[in-house]
């Protein structure tokens, strides 16, 4: 029991270390794969997150043929060579937001990049008395530019002001227009009262500027042309523009109340000869535009609030935006003439706009009135109605208020980047993950090919360690327990001679004595060999035969062994001494009491499970010796279960069966 005990313990134990060296093994990569879980999952909300805020914001795309491009110096001497730029208000103003619009040029297809951005630069507002105050100021360390959106500045603490001077104190190298080293370029400066855009039109003074029609000039700054349009351009296939075959139109607006314009803004329409080709921008857009203020519907003198005075320049992207002098009233009366010709061959060219807005303060006063209008034709060709000029959606999108746009844009364009970091670091968590997958199922694997290669090292050590114990006690019993019977044997046939031969009892006491030890020799010599467990096995089947040949002498018995699958090989050494031990006492249970005079011992493997019968057609086992407890005995230590079938002169069966689970034992030959 003690043998039996301290292989349990090593078992166990041995168990103990394995998984203590898989837990240790394996934790650090599941600890690893774990946070690299949280840091994609929590990536993954925060792009989520970030998707959200970008929904909510305006798309919009740069044009490549803006109406102006803005203002651009000469070459500079040097880096350091200062620019200064002053732009004049009208009257006085309250400014509590600048935003500059980079310049851009392309360098491959139609993709731009900033160009001529100030390094170093400060901003100064011109008070009423003539002094200025520093209310930007970025000459200590080079500006961060990341692209061509609005740059945002917010004037805190705003005043009265009347001019706006910015002055340039670096200048970038120019890499990618190699005749030119040094130039400061902008391509149009909004200056914010609340809403309104107070630089528009205003009267701009710089030095060394460069010349351009229709592309750079200093009064090209402060015109309303940039890059991009005011609009969110999530909508698609917009075609709720007005166009009307007619050589001049006359628009009536009636605002219901008299009321305040300081802005007009026009927006063209666009067309394409086909699907294929960009739209043309700027079809029908009227070269004469014509915007006079009434008094009445009918008023013979209107007052002009603007008229073009000459040729109108080519639209392109973005609406025509213009100040207007100081008005109030209801009734306005636009005259659209002179339409620019696009693709068509037709003799009269049609008069095209996608939305007017008069404003004031920036905000729009027109939308959602229906003109009266005179000498007007729809065109047949598209769905065309002046209510198309007043209902908030152009070709490129919805019209959003412009400080809105220049406040949002700018933000949608930092989340968008901060979206593609968030990607990249999600795509470099993700490809972790896999390796760690990776990483963590080929650990497994080798863990388990690891494991089952320990356990059955400590299973064959246990085994090597049971088979030199049962080896040393079958050594100990060979010579202390086989050399005293030896010697007891010996010792009885000694005294046997020596004394008197008259004595019959004495003689029959000390034969019992020989043949007992010879007995006992032999039943010993028999256990050593269950315990020594030779290499060919043990062969349970013929000790069967010998101990039924021993015990029932002349009777008649059989063996009947299921030498199909073998059963009795899936037995230990002990379980086949408990075995056998359990046959002679079914047997000599025969002899005692069964008065038979056939014996059947049978052996079958059903279910994986050994059935071991002892049968015989005596005259069954009396009452009074049941149950036969060291038969149960027996079986207990098999972790059997025994029945017995019992009728008076119709013999006896001693049915053993021993269960899958005991069978664990490597194959021995029975």
């Amino acid at each position: 029991m003690n043998s039996d005990l301290s292989v349990s313990v090593i078992k166990y134990r041995s168990k103990g270390v394995f998984f203590a060296i898989g837990i240790a093994f394996l934790l650090p990569h599941g600890s690893v794969y774990a946070s690299n879980s949280e840091s994609s999952s929590e990536i993954k909300n925060q792009i989520a997150e970030i998707n959200l805020e970008i929904d909510q914001l305006p798309t919009s795309f740069p044009s490549v043929t803006p109406w102006t491009m803005g203002f651009l110096t000469t070459s500079l001497s040097s880096e350091d060579e200062q620019v200064t730029i002053d732009i004049e208000f009208p009257g006085t103003n309250q400014v509590d937001m600048i935003a500059l619009m980079p310049a851009a040029h392309t360098e491959d297809g139609n993709k731009l990049y900033p160009l001529g951005f100030p390094l170093q630069f400060f901003i100064e507002r011109i008070l009423p008395d003539g002094s200025s105050e520093i209310i930007i100021d970025h000459r200590n360390a080079d500006y961060l530019l990341k692209g061509i959106e609005p740059q945002i500045f917010p004037v805190h603490n705003a005043k009265p002001t009347t001019a706006i001077r910015i002055t340039t104190t670096r200048a970038p190298l120019n890499k990618e227009r190699t005749w030119v080293n040094y130039e400061i370029a902008f391509s149009e400066v909004f200056i914010f009262e609340n809403n309104k855009n107070i630089a528009l039109n205003a009267k701009v003074t710089a030095p060394k500027f460069k010349f351009n029609k229709n592309i750079w000039s200093p009064e090209y700054l402060v015109d309303g042309f940039s890059l991009f349009s005011p609009t969110d351009q999530k909508l698609e296939n917009q075609t709720r523009d007005f166009i009307a075959t007619a050589k001049k139109v006359t628009l009536l607006y009636d605002l219901g109340t008299v009321q305040q314009v300081d802005e007009l803004r026009l927006w063209p329409t666009s067309s394409a000869i086909s699907y294929t080709l960009p739209p043309f921008k700027g079809f029908g857009f009227p070269s004469k535009i014509h915007l006079e203020l009434l008094g009445t519907p009918h008023d013979p003198s209107p007052r002009t609030l603007f008229q073009t005075t000459g040729k109108n320049r080519v639209p392109r992207a973005g609406p025509f935006m213009h100040t207007l002098p100081p008005a109030k009233g209801r009734y306005f009366r636009l005259t659209l003439s002179d339409p620019i010709p696009g693709f068509s061959n037709q003799k009269t060219i049609p008069i095209g706009l996608d939305e007017f807005e008069l404003l004031h303060k920036g905000q729009p006063l027109t939308h959602g009135l229906i003109p009266q209008q005179t000498l007007l034709n729809q065109w047949k060709e598209r769905p065309s109605h002046p209510i198309f000029l007043t209902d908030g959606l152009v070709t490129e999108g919805t019209i959003i208020p412009l400080r809105q746009w220049v406040e949002q844009y700018p933000l949608k364009i930092e989340l968008q980047r901060l979206h593609t970091t968030l990607q990249a670091e999600l795509n470099g968590a993700l490809a972790r993950e896999r390796i760690h997958r990776k990483v963590i199922a080929a650990a497994t694997i080798v863990f388990i090919v690891f494991l089952i290669l320990m356990i059955w090292l400590v299973r064959l050590l246990t085994l090597r360690r049971a088979a030199h114990m049962r080896e040393q006690i079958a050594c100990d019993l060979h010579d202390e327990v086989g050399a005293n019977l030896s010697s007891i044997s010996h010792s009885s046939e000694l005294v046997k001679e020596l004394a008197p031969t008259d004595d019959e009892m004495l003689s029959s006491l000390l034969d019992d004595i020989t043949q007992t030890s010879q007995q006992t020799a032999a039943q010993t010599q028999q256990f050593i060999r269950f315990l020594e467990e030779r290499q060919n096995g043990i062969k349970i089947r013929g000790h069967i035969k010998a101990a039924a040949l021993q015990i029932l002498g002349t009777m008649d018995f059989e063996c009947i062994f299921d030498d199909s699958h073998r059963p009795l090989n899936k037995l230990n050494p002990t379980q086949k001494w408990d075995l056998l031990f359990f046959v002679k006492e079914a047997l000599n249970n025969v002899i005692k009491h069964a008065e038979a005079d056939r014996v059947e011992i049978e052996t079958q493997l059903i279910d994986s499970k050994i059935i071991l019968t002892v049968s015989d057609n005596g005259q069954g086992i009396p009452e009074n010796r049941l149950p036969l407890r060291h038969l149960e005995s027996r079986a207990e230590r098999l972790n059997a279960t025994m029945i017995v079938e019992t009728k008076p002169e119709q013999g006896s069966r001693i049915i053993l069966t021993i269960p899958k689970r005991v069978l664990r034992w490597p194959k021995q030959s029975a």
